[in-house]
């Protein structure tokens, strides 16, 4: 939930990043200011997406379970955010080669690069924003001593289909990769005890932005859950492991509003009919009922 945290801090203060570095390092710690012109033109649209994502959890992702991926595979919510236990590192080191090149580091220490968290944001049924938050850790060529680190925002326009945009090919095997373990493990839903407060200025206005989430979902089952992280295995949220009726019923629309009759006809104002369907599952449990009087006029 941090990389949520440093994306919208980012988002607010206008930058791309904080370097951090010892006493052994030639740069001084800095924020890194942000010029991507595409971040700071929906800057209000992705803080808005962050405000309202839900929070994932992917534990040991594989990049190669991206071979996976069809196109019948999206995201389950229209805000995703994905936090990766532990961090992917990043194979394809050219992708942050310019880093490196601005701050003459290749003569003398080398850099890892580990992907920490991912934003997937809608715009259309195809089209996305989205934000990767990395950490970069420089090491001494000498001694192999870590001697710096930084913590960076990536944001990129993105399509699942063919037209990836600017996102490099490593970004979208990891995008890939996700939703593919979504579609082939189980999901557990976790309640959730943390969240945060950041205080901003969007314009000339102040704003506080709060996120705390009912639940997070962990991409993994609850006996695994258990061996990764025991403390969140003491909130898995229970679900019945049954499934149940859920009666044929008239669902009130806005006034306006043409709903479908009993026969699937549209053409009843302000009301249409759900057919009886089953939710849950496992074995189905059928429970009585006593029926009320249902007044609908149309």
């Amino acid at each position: 939930m941090q990389t949520l945290k440093f994306t919208i801090e980012n988002l607010l203060e206008e930058r791309s990043g904080v370097m951090s570095s010892t006493e052994f390092f030639k740069y001084p710690s800095a924020e890194i200011p942000q010029t991507n012109e595409f971040a700071l033109k929906y800057k209000d649209y992705m803080l808005d997406c962050c405000k309202n994502a839900n929070m994932f959890f992917v534990p040991a992702l594989d990049v190669k379970e991206a071979e996976n991926f069809n196109d019948k595979t999206c995201p389950p919510f229209t805000n995703c955010w994905f936090d990766f236990m532990p961090e992917i590192e990043d194979t394809e080191s050219e992708i942050h080669q310019h880093l490196r090149e601005q701050l003459g580091l290749a003569d003398y220490c080398y850099v890892k690069t580990f992907v920490k968290g991912v934003g997937l944001f809608e715009v259309s049924p195809t089209s996305y924003l989205t934000v990767f938050v990395t950490k970069e850790y420089i090491y001494d060529r000498k001694d192999d001593k870590r001697i710096g680190m930084t913590d960076r925002m990536n944001l990129f326009a993105y399509s699942l289909g063919e037209n990836k945009g600017n996102i490099p090919a490593f970004y979208d095997s990891i995008i890939k990769a996700t939703l593919s373990r979504i579609r082939r493990t189980k999901i557990t839903y976790v309640e959730n005890d943390i969240g945060f407060t950041v205080r901003g200025r969007i314009g000339r206005e102040f704003t506080k932005i709060k996120y705390k989430p009912s639940d997070v979902i962990y991409v993994a089952t609850a006996a695994k859950i258990k061996k990764l992280c025991p403390t969140a295995a003491e909130r898995i949220v229970k679900k019945p492991a049954y499934a149940y009726e859920v009666m044929g019923h008239w669902r009130k629309l806005d006034d306006n509003s043409v709903g479908k009759d009993r026969q699937g006809l549209r053409g009843v104002a302000g009301y249409t009919w759900v057919i009886p369907h089953k939710r849950g599952e496992g074995e189905l449990f059928k429970k009585s009922r006593i029926i009320k009087e249902q007044k609908c006029e149309y």
